[in-house]
């Protein structure tokens, strides 16, 4: 048997460069965490998701 393992995006240069960049912004912004870190999948109905969400925006912003 022979097992073959495609190419993923995670090991692109491009993609590992734009993620770096990401990062580096976000440092550099001295963000605490982006906004969509609240949002909820369209449609989400679990119990769990909305009281993480709710704990996380519950949380007073601290200094970077």
């Amino acid at each position: 048997m022979g097992v073959k393992r495609v190419d993923s995006l995670n090991d692109n240069p491009v993609f590992l460069d734009a993620t770096a960049d990401l990062v580096k912004r976000h440092l550099q912004g001295n963000y605490e965490t982006t906004k969509q870190m609240f949002l909820r999948c369209p449609g989400c109905v679990s119990q769990k998701c909305h009281a993480t969400k709710e704990y996380f925006k519950s949380q007073p912003a601290s200094p970077i």
